[in-house]
């Protein structure tokens, strides 16, 4: 290759790192492959290329682009690092670890692959041979901070919180000034139920790295637990002092304010949140139900618009709803009187949970609010089946046998539940509705009697 060229494709390589370092990757790219086509042989390019193909969230593309440098240079452990690392972005630990022990016995006192590998197991399960590789480093690389971090995930994963805290406090020792360390160890704290430890190593990692969100949120979550309101929600509110945006934050302080009975507050971030992502999971529901409870005026409508939000997203996305989560907007449904879509959720609720007495419930609920009485009296009576001591499913059955004017049946039904629970506000309320029937029942036959014998009298 003649001078000429050399230094031509050496001019294109010094504009892609300027392209790279403005964050232009298209151009960055075109610059490398440009530089590429003159020669062709460049490990370094290459691995240029792939971290300018990574920096685009092209992480395939990334992977062929460190392949091709390890193959130029396979003395050095960077481009395999890397190979292993695009896998792993792509979802793909199993097909990571071989690139991670080909980087490894390249540069065997260095614990960046060594860390990635255990990450990798982690992920895996695989924490047997996370531990063997954990052991194994610690002959090279036992100042290593990462490495000491890196097994504490899997001990985590493991269910093994005291080894966990041994190992992060030796990472903490090795480099206190390491990303999280301290926020990890709180958490881990925070589990075993040991919140004031937890308190001062959130602390701990705020005073290390100022202005941390993670760390303060998790600060601030702590001091939920521990009962000091004001100092957790003081916390939420430095975070949207950096962060306006920051949608966790919201949430947290909406929860707060629902916590201390604050509602109209709790209305004022939940709004927000909708705002800023209508889709995060949850809030239209919590919302929908503040609203319903407040009552004002447009509340209802609003409300019925946000829970039929919520029902188009449980249709669509199931997977995001747990059981309770199911079960919960069925009820607030029913509550905005969207009959039909309460009928909907609350099947869905039955399919996933075909054995619960509760679930069979709400659907006879459900039921009986869209009209469908026949249903909801054949879904009662499965549910008493299940668990023949509830109460609910006893007053939905009593409740329809006197829209059919079956007083005897009600009557029988009222009393299985007294005997259940005397004291049910709502029974007690159908069980008067009841006596005045039968009452006016008493009033009507004497006033038939009365009128016999007076025309009787007439006729005599």
């Amino acid at each position: 290759m003649a001078m000429g060229e050399w230094n031509d494709a050496e001019h294109h390589v010094e504009r892609a790192h300027a392209f790279f370092e403005a964050g232009h990757w298209d151009e960055a790219e075109s610059e490398l492959r440009y530089a590429l086509s003159i020669d062709p042989h460049q490990p370094e390019w290459h691995f240029n290329l792939g971290l300018t193909l990574d920096a685009a969230g092209r992480h395939a593309d990334a992977r062929r682009a460190f392949i091709r440098s390890h193959e130029l240079s396979p003395d050095h452990s960077a481009a395999p690092l890397m190979v292993g690392m695009m896998h792993t972005r792509e979802g793909n630990d199993a097909a990571s670890i071989s690139w991670f022990e080909k980087a490894a016995s390249i540069v065997p006192d260095d614990p960046t692959p060594l860390v990635q590998h255990i990450a990798a197991l982690t992920r895996l399960g695989e924490h047997d041979k996370a531990e063997v590789v954990y052991y194994l480093a610690q002959q090279t690389c036992d100042d290593s901070a990462d490495l000491h971090a890196a097994i504490a995930e899997s001990l985590i994963a493991r269910g093994l919180p005291e080894r966990a805290i041994w190992c992060l406090r030796e990472a903490g020792k090795i480099d206190p000034r390491l990303p999280g360390v301290w926020s990890r160890l709180a958490e881990v704290f925070a589990s075993t139920g040991r919140l004031e430890r937890a308190r001062q190593l959130f602390l701990k990692e705020v005073r290390t790295h100022p202005g941390k969100i993670e760390a303060m949120i998790g600060l601030g979550k702590v001091l939920r637990e521990l009962g000091r309101v004001t100092e957790a929600d003081e916390k939420f509110r430095q975070v949207l002092e950096l962060v306006p945006d920051h949608l966790e934050a919201h949430d947290l302080l909406a929860s707060l304010a629902l916590h201390v009975g604050n509602n109209e507050r709790a209305i004022e971030f939940f709004d927000v949140l909708v705002k800023l992502d209508p889709e995060v999971f949850g809030v239209r529901r919590r919302l929908g139900e503040i609203l319903l409870k407040r009552n004002a005026q447009g509340d209802l409508q609003r409300a019925r618009e946000l829970l039929l939000a919520e029902h188009t997203l449980m249709r669509n996305q199931p997977q995001l709803f747990s059981d309770e989560a199911v079960e919960h907007l069925s009820g607030l449904l029913m509550d905005a009187g969207l009959a039909a879509e309460a009928v909907r959720a609350a099947k869905v609720n039955l399919e996933r949970r075909p054995g619960a007495a509760q679930a069979m419930h709400l659907l006879s609920a459900a039921c009986f609010q869209a009209g469908d009485d026949e249903r909801a009296s054949d879904a009662a009576r499965r549910a008493l089946r299940l668990a023949p001591t509830m109460v609910g499913p006893m007053y939905n059955l009593a409740l329809s046998s006197i829209r059919q004017k079956q007083w005897n049946r009600a009557r029988y039904w009222v009393r299985q539940a007294r005997q259940v629970d005397p004291d049910d506000a709502t029974v007690r309320r159908l069980r008067l509705m009841l006596i005045m029937h039968t009452g006016l029942e008493v009033m009507t036959g004497i006033g038939h009697v009365c009128r016999r014998l007076v025309t009787r009298t007439r006729v005599s």
